[in-house]
C-alpha cells in the first residue's frame, strides 16, 4: 500500500518546531548534501508561506516556500501588450506607457509579485512535484493575492515549470554553481479586486496570462473559445455512458453524468465529514471530471478483474485526448486534477474517492441490492474499494456504508465470505 501523505500550507509564524526542523532537514538533504553546494540557506526569505507534503512520521517528502518580493515590479503597456518593465531595454521603456489604476493594495502601475523557491521532492513517481506546484500557485493567488509568480529555476527542470504555465524571461545564468533561468507566471486577478470601472463591466486588466484580454488579438480569443466549446460539446457524450449501478428506484441504470452530478452535490452537503480540511471547489471539480474519460474508455465495473487490468491505460489515453481539446492552461489543470483523483493522496482526492464509494453503495442499498445480487458479489471483492472510504471519511464509512453493506449481507444480496472487520483493519 502507498503510504498516505499530508499536505500542509502554513505561514512561517504558524509552523511548529518539529515542522520547521523537518523542512530544514529536507532542504539540507537536497540543496547542500545532494547538490554539494555550500551556501547560506537561512536568507531572511522564509517569512512567507511554506507548502509541503509529509508522511505519517512527519518527515517532509516535498516542499516549497513562497514569499513576497518587496520591490514593486512595474507593469507598462508596450506595443499593445501588458509587460513587466524589467523585460524591456532602456530604449523600449522610453516608448512604453504607464498603466493607470492597478487594484488596491498594490500601488498604481505595479504588480504584487511573490517568489517560489527551495522547491524539492524526495519521492518520485507519485506526481508530488506537480501537485505541490499547483497548490503553491493556489496559495500565491488566494492567500497572498499575488498578480505574478517569479522563480529562478534550475535549467534542467525548466520544462516542468513551463508545463505549469511559467514563461522564461531571462537567459541562462550561474547561481551557486548551477545553471538557472528566470521564469514568471501571471495570475488571474480576482473579480473582487478589479478597479471599479472594470468590476462593473466584468473586464480584467491586460496581462500575458489573461487570454481574451485586450492585449490578445481577436483570432486568439476566438480560437480559445472554439476549443472550450468543442470540449463542452464533447462531454455531452458522458450522458450516454451507463454504469452498472441502478437508480434508487431500480427502474434503470444511472449514467456517468448523473453519477458525477450526484456526487458533486453530495460533496457540498457532506463536506463536514471529511477526515481533513478540504478545498471544496477542488473536490467538486474532481468529481465532475473523473469519469469523463469513460466517453472513450467505457465504464469499467468495480469488480471486473480483467477490465481493471487495462483500465489505467485506456483511461489515460482518453484523458489526453478529451482534455487535449481545451486550451493549454485548462488542459494542464484538468489533467492534474484527474491524476490527483486517481492517485488519492491529497485530502481532497481521498474525500472524493470516499464519495465515489458511498454513492453507489447508497444506490445499491436503495434498489434492494439488485446489482450485487445479480452479479453474485462477495464481500472479499469489495475490501480494497471500501477501505478507501474510511481514508477519506471515517464517519461515512462507519455510519453509512458499513451498515448498508451489513444489511445487504444479512439479506443475502452480498455473499459474506469474510467478516466486515477485515475492512475495518
Amino acid at each position: 500500500m502507498i503510504p498516505s501523505l499530508k499536505l500542509t500550507a502554513k505561514k512561517f509564524t504558524d509552523l511548529t518546531t518539529s515542522e520547521l526542523y523537518e523542512i530544514m532537514r529536507a532542504r539540507n538533504e537536497i540543496f547542500v548534501i545532494e547538490q554539494q553546494c555550500i551556501y547560506q540557506d537561512c536568507d531572511d526569505c522564509d517569512q512567507g508561506y511554506h507548502v509541503f507534503y509529509s508522511d505519517e512520521d512527519g518527515r517532509v517528502r516535498a516542499y516549497m516556500r513562497i514569499y513576497e518580493i518587496e520591490e514593486a515590479t512595474e507593469i507598462v503597456s508596450f506595443e499593445g501588450q501588458m509587460i513587466w518593465a524589467g523585460n524591456l531595454t532602456p530604449e523600449q521603456r522610453s516608448l512604453a506607457k504607464p498603466v493607470p489604476g492597478a487594484a488596491d493594495p498594490v500601488q498604481p502601475g505595479a504588480a504584487r509579485t511573490v517568489q517560489m523557491g527551495r522547491v524539492l521532492t524526495l519521492e518520485h513517481g507519485r506526481g508530488l512535484g506537480r501537485r505541490l506546484l499547483s497548490e503553491g500557485v493556489r496559495i500565491a493567488g488566494e492567500k497572498m493575492h499575488a498578480d505574478r509568480i517569479f522563480i529562478e529555476a534550475e535549467s534542467d527542470v525548466a520544462l516542468f515549470y513551463a508545463k505549469a504555465g511559467f514563461s522564461q524571461i531571462s537567459g541562462e545564468f550561474m547561481k551557486d554553481g548551477i545553471p538557472h533561468i528566470q521564469m514568471e507566471r501571471w495570475l488571474d486577478q480576482p473579480e473582487a479586486d478589479l478597479p471599479d470601472a472594470d468590476r462593473k463591466s466584468g473586464k480584467r486588466q491586460d496581462s500575458p496570462e489573461h487570454p481574451g484580454s485586450g492585449a490578445a488579438d481577436h483570432a486568439d480569443r476566438a480560437n480559445r473559445l472554439r476549443q472550450q466549446m468543442d470540449f463542452c460539446r464533447e462531454i455531452d457524450q458522458e450522458k450516454e455512458v451507463f454504469r452498472q449501478t441502478f437508480l434508487c428506484s431500480g427502474n434503470r441504470r444511472e449514467n456517468d453524468a448523473e453519477h458525477a452530478w450526484h456526487m458533486a452535490l453530495m460533496a457540498v452537503i457532506l463536506r463536514e465529514y471529511s477526515n481533513e480540511e478540504i478545498d471544496l471547489l477542488r473536490v467538486i471539480t474532481m468529481l465532475l471530471i473523473h469519469d469523463i474519460v469513460e466517453i472513450d474508455a467505457g465504464d469499467t465495473y468495480a469488480y471486473d478483474v480483467k477490465g481493471i487490468e487495462s483500465q489505467k491505460d485506456r483511461e489515460e489515453k482518453a484523458a489526453q485526448r478529451i482534455f487535449g481539446l481545451l486550451p493549454e492552461d485548462q488542459r494542464i489543470y484538468m489533467l492534474d486534477l484527474f491524476h490527483e483523483f486517481e492517485e488519492a493522496v491529497t485530502p481532497e482526492a481521498r474525500f472524493a474517492k470516499a464519495l465515489d464509494n458511498v454513492q453507489p453503495v447508497m444506490l445499491n442499498d436503495a434498489s434492494g441490492g439488485r446489482d450485487w445480487r445479480e452479479k453474485g458479489i462477495r464481500l472479499s471483492q469489495a475490501i480494497g474499494r471500501q477501505r478507501r472510504t474510511a481514508r477519506g471519511s471515517r464517519i461515512l464509512w462507519e455510519q453509512v456504508s458499513r451498515p448498508m453493506i451489513q444489511r445487504n449481507i444479512d439479506k443475502g444480496n452480498i455473499i459474506g465470505d469474510i467478516s466486515l472487520e477485515a475492512i475495518d483493519e
